[in-house]
């Protein structure tokens, strides 16, 4: 699972996106994906945007993100 953190204007549904969770809502280590790089993960699978959620239903709270300073480090860049 992952939050949106930078639009594609040529592509809005490639955008950039901060990992955060895994398949089972366990957290992993950030990293962000360029959609437009088409990224795959550990066993060749292309990662997609499945659909969108909204983040209290998936109890993951922006405002402690935020104040983590989630939005402003610099992660490594997955392409």
């Amino acid at each position: 699972m992952g939050l949106v953190v930078e639009q594609n204007k040529t592509d809005r549904l490639k955008p950039k996106i901060l990992l955060i969770l895994d398949s089972n809502q366990q957290p992993v280590q950030r990293r962000i994906l360029d959609m437009a790089q088409n990224p795959r993960d550990s066993g060749g699978q292309l990662y997609r945007v499945k659909q969108i959620i909204r983040p209290q239903d998936h109890a993951i709270d922006l405002h402690q993100l935020y104040h983590e300073g989630a939005f402003t480090k610099a992660y490594p860049l997955v392409s």
